[in-house]
């Protein structure tokens, strides 16, 4: 039998964590428990049986000593078989990277996500897969495309489309050279080759037209 997800949630706000406890309970095919912790204490006291295998943790707590990239951290320096997904609608790229890469965190889910994007992340995650729903990844993409100017951004985008060096130049009415140098620097700002700055301005496209259609009222969406 597949094993179902236990589940403890981590957030001091406890109006929404109870009700999203008592919504995902009736969720009887996924989930075996769903248990709520409102501060660090209180988590890492729960935690002491093990039983459970996964956390939706919020980062921000109204007590000023700790956030929940500490709780993150402590979790994974003591149970590391937990999976952990961060439950925010604040999340930077340095922070991003700090639970992702160096903490080891599984998955970022925005609060203002819908209950069923929600519910995929964590199915997912507890799949074993990373999940970083399409809202985080579209204001992580925009916290490292405001470095660029606004030069950077046009030849970026011409780049996404399949234009080469000589074809975004005719474009911008400068040389090929310009061009390629112009690429050269977006790829220092960001940490990038070329290749990857295509597929990262794509998804980035993509997240921004998701974003969009999620926020429509359902009479403005376009039909299939």
């Amino acid at each position: 039998m597949k094993e179902k997800i236990r589940l403890l949630i981590v957030d001091d706000g406890l109006a929404l964590i109870e009700s999203l406890r008592y919504i995902l309970e009736m969720q009887t095919d996924t989930f075996e428990r769903v248990s709520i912790a409102n501060n660090k204490k209180n988590a890492l006291h729960q935690l002491l049986g093990k039983k459970y295998n996964l956390i939706l943790l919020d980062l921000s707590f109204n007590d000023s000593t700790y956030d929940g990239s500490d709780i993150a951290r402590i979790v994974k320096e003591k149970y590391p078989d937990i999976k952990i997904c961060i439950f925010t609608n604040n999340v930077k790229l340095f922070i991003f990277n700090e639970l992702i890469d160096n903490i080891g965190v599984e998955g970022i889910i925005d609060k203002e996500s819908s209950l069923d994007i929600t519910i995929e992340g964590l199915k997912a995650i507890h799949n074993g897969k990373k999940y970083i729903d399409a809202s985080v990844k579209n204001t992580l993409n925009k916290s490292q495309l405001s470095e660029l100017s606004k030069t950077e951004l046009t030849v970026l985008h011409f780049l996404s489309e399949g234009l080469s060096f000589k074809e975004i130049g005719k474009k911008r009415d400068t040389s090929e050279n310009t061009i390629r140098n112009q690429v050269t620097s977006i790829g220092l700002k960001l940490d990038m080759n070329t290749k990857q700055l295509i597929s990262f301005y794509n998804l980035y496209k993509v997240s921004a037209r998701e974003n969009f259609n999620e926020t429509m009222a359902p009479f403005q969406k376009k039909k299939p």
